[in-house]
């Protein structure tokens, strides 16, 4: 008899029972596929901490993050021509860029003495070898300090004042101690840039401040400022040399850039573990910066000539892409970006004779500061808001300008501009 056509007593066609066993079967080992797939991935998932770690030093795609994108469409905000204006203020004095891609010089902080007003905060900045501090009522102009080494960075908040040097070296000053005075040679390298912060988790400004040292020897250092000495609490390595690093207005977020297409992003409630890594530039970058209004928002300046701003809940967006208002490969990289306390702006310093400032209601309107022709090219060596952000500063190799916002134009309509 034919085994299709095999039947049992109870006149049950065997070869269909059997038919019908085989497909349970089939089904059975479906389900235990599908079941160690989904093992496989939940381990994946459990170890991905371990996997944030090694992405430190070597990488990890789990963790990166590539972006897409196209330049945003801006459109320029009416303005007056700002060379014929009569109310920028032009201020006669040079300042010095000891390495040319690290333009981050200029700072105008709240100022700690209750006796100033914001609006005439003193000016900081490197000239040669020693920084200095501009009073801008009376125009006097006086050295703090000769640290004896080329200023790389400049960081200043509330009554200290720090330094860094191409050769490894870090200064910090008390403005209102006289003899207070730190010096300290890190061997790293070219300081890249140094911030002083109170935004870390466990920072105390009233008690130890807190420096974030970012440096050519592929690590950011930070430092507590404890009894006249510095004391390095943590040390993060990283595959690549450090540019620039700065950490959210809430502590929650630590974003470094470098010698890399990447930004990283790290968690330092939790031992600086890797959170992402954003694969969004062409090329190094060397500024960045958060939104002090959302703790969310960040901006990062790159050499390709380009500044990107994402959401930390939403990276695989970036908010905005600005380019460059120039062609020539060494004037078009962004070499500082800078996010006003107040009314909505986003600074972002070109290498050479242009800032922009960007509104960060919609990331669209953009407002071009051409620095005066005549006085020729004009490398920028720094750029920043005052501390109400009423003023936006500009320092170059031959002076400093101050120009004012229309603030109350910001207020009232949806593109504000200069006076």
């Amino acid at each position: 008899m034919n085994v299709n056509e095999e039947e049992n007593d109870n006149g049950v066609d065997r070869g269909q029972e059997r038919e019908r066993f085989r497909e349970r079967e089939r089904e059975r080992e479906r389900i235990r596929r599908r079941g160690r797939g989904r093992g496989r991935r939940g381990g994946r998932g459990r170890g991905r901490g371990r996997g944030r770690e090694r992405a430190l030093e070597g990488g990890s795609e789990q963790t990166r993050i590539k972006i897409n994108l196209r330049s945003t469409k801006t459109r320029s905000c009416k303005s007056f021509a700002l060379e014929n204006s009569n109310l920028k203020s032009k201020f006669n004095q040079k300042t010095t860029i000891a390495h040319r891609q690290l333009r981050d010089l200029l700072s105008c902080p709240k100022p700690f003495q209750s006796t100033i007003e914001s609006s005439s905060s003193p000016l900081y900045f490197p000239f040669n070898e020693s920084i200095y501090s501009l009073d801008q009522r009376t125009l006097d102009c006086k050295s703090i300090k000769n640290c004896e080494f080329g200023i790389t960075t400049v960081s200043v908040m509330k009554n200290l004042i720090c330094a860094g040097s191409a050769d490894g070296n870090v200064m910090i000053k008390d403005l209102q101690r006289e003899n207070f005075l730190i010096k300290k040679a890190f061997g790293a390298g070219i300081i890249n840039s140094v911030t002083i912060t109170n935004d870390l988790p466990l920072s105390d400004y009233s008690t130890h401040p807190t420096l974030i040292v970012s440096s050519n020897d592929k690590m950011v250092r930070i430092v507590k400022v404890r009894n006249a000495r510095l004391s390095v609490v943590k040390k993060i390595r990283f595959p690549k040399p450090i540019n620039h690093s700065s950490v959210s207005p809430n502590g929650n977020i630590f974003l470094a850039v470098g010698d890399t297409k990447e930004a990283i992003l790290c968690d330092p409630r939790n031992g600086y573990k890797l959170i992402s890594r954003i694969k969004a530039m062409k090329d190094s970058s060397f500024a960045t910066d958060w939104n002090p209004l959302t703790s969310t928002q960040f901006a990062i300046g790159s050499q390709e000539g380009a500044a990107l701003i994402f959401d930390i809940r939403k990276l695989n967006n970036a908010l905005a892409k600005i380019k460059s208002t120039q062609n020539a490969k060494k004037e078009r990289a962004i070499r500082n970006v800078k996010f006003s306390s107040n009314h909505g702006l986003l600074l972002i310093a070109e290498h050479r004779n242009r800032v922009n400032l960007l509104d960060t209601r919609n990331y669209r309107d953009i407002q071009t500061i051409q620095l005066d022709p005549n006085d020729g090219d004009l490398n920028i060596s720094g750029a920043c808001f005052g501390p109400n952000s009423e003023f936006v500063y500009i320092s170059t190799t031959q002076k400093i300008i101050k120009i004012p916002l229309d603030v109350r134009k910001r207020r009232l309509f949806s593109c504000g501009s200069f006076k």
